[in-house]
């Protein structure tokens, strides 16, 4: 059993590497197209209308408080994306808020995964919390990454704990 779990996240490393994970803020996103070789013909304002695209076909609205973080690529194709936002907490603290939407066909790779583990590693003195909307596989995953918090649609956030 050891062994074919050990397989097992050998085979996610390698599907997770095909993909191009690429920051995504509109400055940082040009720049990054611009320094990737194969990418730098892509038009970037139609990535983001597709990484806007996943985000409404997975039922999770962006708020005008938040913006494109990271895109994820497969080839031209937007396959995993994430957004943040700065907020008050309900202590007045400075909070930053994401979501992340990953395609049908890409779940269960580790994008989301590591999606999110580089929101936590580029924003390591921040507060962060996790819009949840897809229940079942987000709750696992943050609990995983160390979040808590997590009340349903009377509070749908985690909260990484401290």
């Amino acid at each position: 059993m050891k062994l074919l779990l050990e397989n097992w996240r050998e085979y996610l490393q390698e599907d997770i590497s095909d993909y191009i994970f690429l920051a995504a803020g509109e400055d940082n996103l040009f720049d990054a197209l611009e320094q990737h070789e194969t990418l730098a013909d892509v038009d970037g304002y139609d990535l983001m209308d597709k990484a806007e695209k996943l985000f409404k076909d997975s039922g999770i609205r962006i708020s005008r408080s938040e913006e494109l973080y990271e895109m994820v690529l497969d080839g031209e194709d937007v396959v995993g994306a994430s957004v943040t936002g700065l907020s008050n907490s309900e202590e007045g603290e400075r909070t930053l808020r994401f979501s992340v939407a990953v395609s049908p066909t890409t779940r269960r790779q580790g994008v989301a995964r590591k999606l999110v583990e580089n929101i936590i590693v580029d924003n390591p003195d921040t507060k962060i919390e996790a819009w949840v909307v897809n229940e079942e596989a987000m709750v696992p995953l943050l609990t995983k990454l160390g979040f808590d918090g997590y009340g349903g649609q009377s509070d749908p956030f985690m909260r990484l704990r401290t």
